[in-house]
């Protein structure tokens, strides 16, 4: 099968990925605008031969996402990914992957099963959102390559917004049962060099980051205004 095949390659040989650094302060930024919620959005990037980079981030929840929420929103950020295509040169920009964060600094499900109960435990949490979404998600991811989950560990984005780590997202792919678990090794994640700096001055300004579901609240005049595709005020931060 096309599943077992896969399984096959991706042991055979690591997927290299390559977070820039406007998709980490997107990230960052979300998690730190809705300290009590969960958040969750999408990655948006291309597949240069063997590595994965990932170009972008775009908030969608500061909730548990409904079916519909996500669908809409999914749909959008397609649309806009064939708008932008051919910026990259001959590499297609697209859907892939997701981000999430829990709305707890640490997992009591974790600590319980004999986790470590200084970790933010991402991994009990993305697998959990994982699950929930990858079906939603599913019909927009590229098959033939290797998406990527990123949990962000809460225990360590302090840090981030002084800019002195870059280890708070943690990196998972799918395992051979089709499960969300599976962490990707440090030596094949990479964060792009100033990334956290780039979220401790957006943390200083106060940069607002917008999100799709906050796009839907307020009526018509704030969907004109929370322009959460493109969450311009980081990207200038990145241009200059």
């Amino acid at each position: 099968p096309k599943s077992s095949s896969m399984s096959d390659k991706a042991e055979q040989k690591p997927q290299r990925t390559t977070v820039k650094s406007s998709a980490y302060a997107k990230i960052i930024l979300h998690a730190v605008q809705y300290p009590h919620d969960e958040i969750h959005g999408a990655l948006v990037g291309f597949w240069n031969d063997s590595e994965l980079i990932v170009q972008d981030a775009m908030p969608i929840s500061h909730s548990s996402p409904t079916k519909p929420i996500v669908d809409m929103s999914l749909r959008l950020i397609d649309a806009y990914c064939q708008s932008i295509e051919g910026i990259n040169g001959n590499n297609k920009v697209s859907i892939v992957g997701w981000y999430t964060a829990s709305d707890r600094l640490v997992d009591s499900n974790k600590i319980s099963q004999g986790g470590d109960e200084n970790d933010s435990s991402p991994a009990c949490f993305a697998g959990q959102a994982a699950h929930r979404i990858t079906g939603m998600i599913g019909s927009v991811l590229n098959d033939e390559n290797r998406p990527i989950l990123i949990a962000l560990k809460n225990s360590n984005i302090g840090n981030s917004l002084l800019g002195i780590d870059e280890t708070t997202l943690v990196p998972f792919e799918e395992d051979k049962w089709k499960h969300w678990t599976k962490p990707i090794a440090a030596e094949n994640f990479i964060v792009e060099e100033g990334a956290a700096i780039l979220a401790r001055d957006g943390f200083k300004r106060s940069t607002k980051v917008h999100d799709f579901e906050g796009h839907l609240e307020g009526g018509a005049l704030n969907v004109s205004r929370c322009d959460w595709l493109r969450n311009p005020e980081i990207s200038k931060s990145v241009a200059q």
